[in-house]
Order: structure tokens, then C-alpha cells, then sequence
């Protein structure tokens, strides 16, 4: 027993200066439906060492296993916001708030996922640690733990294809063939094409609403943000759109669109 106490007390200090690694310099490259089940099999691999050691520390020590997941999570949160509070990397805050925006990305398909895809003992309580910690830390930047058979899920439900009119008319249980999104998409193809930047903004609109899509999925704050969106922008384009005012239709669409490119892409 003093030999296992012995290797414990030698492994932990490893241990948290290896886990950032399991989110420092990781991006979500291959965060697509194509690759995602691969990418996800070798990171897990990749961090397996770290985690099964993190285990057998909590297993030579069990009454102090918060304890010692609290530390490792402090020690890779730290790891992160000393990273981000680097001057000379990250030099305008869209800078760091792109590369938190990516921290949280990993963590949310990645290190959650392959933390529970590892069945340990210390899998689940891990992974609720650091999502109170990174709470604590970044209020403001809530996200939602997730397995992989959950976000596979979201892969069929094709979410990271989905547009802002397509999830929030899809939340509130209005059909894709139905009146709702019938109107939006006959605005879109008739007044909004025709209109001199029109081309531009359905262009970008096109590239930038998957991405803002599936963070709203996978911040687990759905059931607000869906709501929210439909009485604050929605529901009144769609009456602009009724009462035949598609002007006004269309700058308040594109003021909801621009406020989610700010909030979730960081865009100005």
C-alpha cells in the first residue's frame, strides 16, 4: 500500500501537467459527419494514457477523488486561460474569443465524448467537474455534455446543415413543408434575391448559419434561445412578410443574423 500511495503522489503531478494537452493546440477540423467517428476514436487514444492514470490515482486515494478531479480540471482550465491571456498571440479580443470559442468546441465534441466513450469509473464525475468549472470560469460560454451517440444523433438530425429558420420553426414543432418556413424561404427567393446586396447576404447567410446552428444545439441553452428567437425576429418578419412590408422584413432578419454571427462567431 505505501508503494501504491508512493506511485500516486508521483503520477498526480504528471498527470496535470499533461492533461491541457488533451485540449491545447486541438481544433474541430474534423468535426464533420464524414470524419467525426474517426477523429473521435484516435484522440481518444491519444488521451487514454492520461485518464486511465487519473483513475488509478483516484483509485489509490477514493476519499480524495473530487479532490483530485477538481485539480486536474483546474490544471487544464488554467492551462486555457493562460493561453487566451497571452498578449502576443491573441492580441484583439475577437482573437481570444474565436480561440475560447474553439477550447469550448473541443471540449463539448471531443474531450467529454472520448471521456465517456472510456467507461471509467471516474468518467462520468470527471466530466460533470469540469463542466462546473468551466462555468465558474466563463459564465457566459455555457455548453452542454454530450456523448457520442448523442452527437451522431444530431449528425442524422442534419443540424450542421440546418438554418436559424429551419431549428427554431423545427423546435417549436412547425413542419419543414409548413406554412411558416414556406413564407420565409418565398421572401428569400423572390424579394430578398432581387434586392441589390441580396445575392451577398444569401450567400453568407448560407455559410455561416450551420456553424451558428450547431453551437446553439450544443450549448444545451436550445430551450431558451429558440423561443427567444422566434418572438424577438421571426414572428414579426413573418407578419412584415403578411402585411406586405419586406423591407422591413428584411433589416430585421438581417439584425437577428448579425446579432447570432456576434454571439456565436464572434463576427462583427
Amino acid at each position: 500500500m505505501e508503494n501504491r500511495e508512493w506511485k500516486n503522489k508521483k503520477a498526480l503531478p504528471h498527470i496535470l501537467s499533461s492533461i491541457p494537452t488533451a485540449v491545447l493546440g486541438r481544433t474541430t477540423d474534423h468535426f464533420t459527419k464524414e470524419n467525426y467517428s474517426a477523429s473521435l476514436a484516435r484522440y481518444t487514444d491519444e488521451i487514454r494514457e492520461i485518464f486511465d492514470s487519473l483513475q488509478a490515482c483516484c483509485d489509490a486515494a477514493p476519499e480524495k477523488e473530487e479532490e483530485i478531479l477538481r485539480a486536474a480540471c483546474g490544471a487544464l482550465l488554467d492551462a486555457v486561460s493562460d493561453d487566451l491571456s497571452s498578449r502576443d498571440k491573441y492580441r484583439r479580443f475577437n482573437e481570444r474569443a474565436l480561440k475560447l470559442d474553439t477550447y469550448k468546441m473541443v471540449i463539448v465534441t471531443y474531450l467529454t465524448p472520448a471521456v465517456y466513450k472510456m467507461e471509467l469509473g471516474i468518467s462520468e464525475k470527471f466530466n460533470e467537474i469540469l463542466h462546473e468549472e468551466w462555468l465558474l470560469r466563463w459564465p457566459k460560454q455555457p455548453y452542454q455534455t454530450v456523448t457520442e451517440e448523442m452527437i451522431s444523433a444530431g449528425f442524422d438530425r442534419k443540424w450542421y446543415q440546418c438554418y436559424i429558420t429551419q431549428a427554431v420553426c423545427g423546435y417549436l414543432g412547425k413542419p419543414d413543408d409548413g406554412y411558416e418556413l414556406t413564407m420565409f424561404r418565398n421572401f428569400r427567393d423572390t424579394y430578398l434575391a432581387s434586392c441589390p446586396d441580396g445575392p451577398v447576404l444569401i450567400r453568407e447567410y448560407y455559410e455561416t448559419a450551420p456553424a451558428i446552428v450547431s453551437r446553439m444545439e450544443l450549448s444545451g441553452q436550445g430551450s431558451h434561445i429558440y423561443p427567444r428567437l422566434w418572438e424577438t425576429y421571426l414572428a414579426p418578419c413573418l407578419k412584415d412578410i403578411e402585411l406586405g412590408n419586406l423591407s422591413a422584413c428584411k433589416l430585421r432578419y438581417v439584425k437577428m443574423v448579425k446579432a447570432l454571427q456576434k454571439e456565436y462567431l464572434f463576427m462583427e
